[in-house]
């Protein structure tokens, strides 16, 4: 929307009426669009013709800054929520050490193997889907259970040979 005087103005009647009501006679709505954020800025103003091109320089330093300060925070967002993820993998990842150590030992198998069968096992139990903490919350039952009681169910996940 852009009107050097709304008065003239024959487009958007029910805008129009509003805007003169208000003392509004010229505006103008500038579109902002970078790296995915979109922003309009409006200006109004209360002379016809009072939104000279010269306004609009500094408005758009202004939408530049803002849109600047939102995309920091969405990429300081994005960097809490990896780290929050990195976090969760790293109190995980011991627990997952520990049972894949306790398959190994018990197939005498390799740590990719044993990794592979938690997962089989995370899997086959209906645990939850996401790697890190499917495989964890086998991990946790296998470690609680110093690996008793797993031997038959881990050699049959394992295949021929074990």
């Amino acid at each position: 929307m852009d009107t050097e005087d709304l008065l003239t103005e024959r487009r958007w009647p029910g805008y129009r009426a509003l805007a003169l009501e208000s003392g509004v006679r010229s505006c103008v709505t500038l579109p902002y669009r970078r790296s995915g954020i979109e922003a309009t800025v409006s200006l109004f103003g209360y002379r016809p013709g009072a939104l000279e091109r010269s306004v609009r320089g500094p408005v758009g330093i202004l939408v530049e800054e803002i849109t600047t300060g939102l995309l920091r925070d969405r990429r300081y967002r994005a960097a809490l929520a990896d780290v929050g993820q990195l976090e969760t993998a790293l109190r995980s990842r011991a627990v997952i050490d520990r049972a894949s150590g306790i398959v190994m030992h018990v197939l005498g198998c390799e740590a990719e193997q044993a990794f592979g069968l938690l997962r089989a096992i995370s899997q086959r139990t209906n645990r939850k889907l996401a790697e890190c903490a499917e495989v964890a919350e086998v991990a946790e039952a296998v470690v609680r259970a110093k690996g008793r009681d797993l031997e038959s169910e881990l050699s049959a996940l394992a295949g021929p040979g074990h």
